[in-house]
């Protein structure tokens, strides 16, 4: 005779033939998409996998600051066509024919991310309350977050209604005196871009501090 205990262990045995099944259709899903991706990517690019990956990503970070500063890459005037790998393919040859440009206008990419990060942590201030006059002294944001791409912090410009977020760029040597800075407020505020790098090199984030947006989406919305 069938007890309650009995048809209780039944239906457990079958969740768990269902749960067990599952887990082996997942971990099947999975060993097919790691094996057809990898796969794909491999064909896609050459042998050399994991130095295409890695020259790959400083491209793409490059093709985001040519954009962040109003520039024009060879890759994003040719011709747009073809399948995702063909794309990156194309972007990959673009970065070989000339990786210092690319490596540049990356770190410059970087630098834009880390000071709009620096920037919104400044938002967060009200004004008229007076702002730090140095990145490295925002105690809110974790030190690797305060800096440029070359391992300097920012130096912060401000009024009641302006922030600027100054690297001293990649030319700059040295330690970094924010009162001897080539460029100036009323600079500045006469540039109409919200990003851009001065001739000795630094390079700018200009925010509104009444502004509720965030630091990068501010720039990019007046971006020419």
């Amino acid at each position: 005779m069938t007890t309650l205990r009995d048809l209780g262990m039944r239906k457990w045995r079958i969740v768990g033939g269902i749960l067990g099944v599952g887990a082996i259709c997942v971990g099947l899903l999975y060993l097919w998409l790691d094996y057809s991706l990898g796969r794909g990517m491999r064909l896609a690019f050459s042998p050399q996998f994991s130095t295409d990956v890695q020259d790959l990503g400083i491209a793409i970070k490059g093709e985001m600051g040519e954009f962040y500063f109003g520039q024009k890459s060879d890759f994003s005037t040719s011709p747009r066509g073809g399948t995702l790998p063909d794309k990156a393919k194309e972007l990959l040859a673009a970065y070989r024919r000339d990786p210092e440009k690319y490596k540049k206008y990356a770190s410059l990419a970087d630098t834009v991310l880390s000071a709009s990060r620096v920037g919104d942590e400044l938002l967060k201030i009200p004004p008229p309350t007076q702002l730090p006059t140095r990145s490295d002294e925002l105690g809110s944001l974790r030190p690797d977050l305060r800096l440029d791409a070359w391992g300097r912090p920012f130096c912060i410009i401000s009024t009641d209604n302006l922030i600027a977020v100054v690297s001293p760029g990649p030319e700059a040597h040295g330690p970094i005196s924010c009162q001897k800075l080539n460029i100036r407020e009323k600079e500045i505020r006469k540039s109409e871009r919200r990003i851009f790098q001065t001739p000795a090199g630094e390079v700018v984030l200009k925010i509104a501090r009444g502004d509720t947006n965030h630091s990068l989406s501010q720039a990019l919305s007046t971006s020419p």
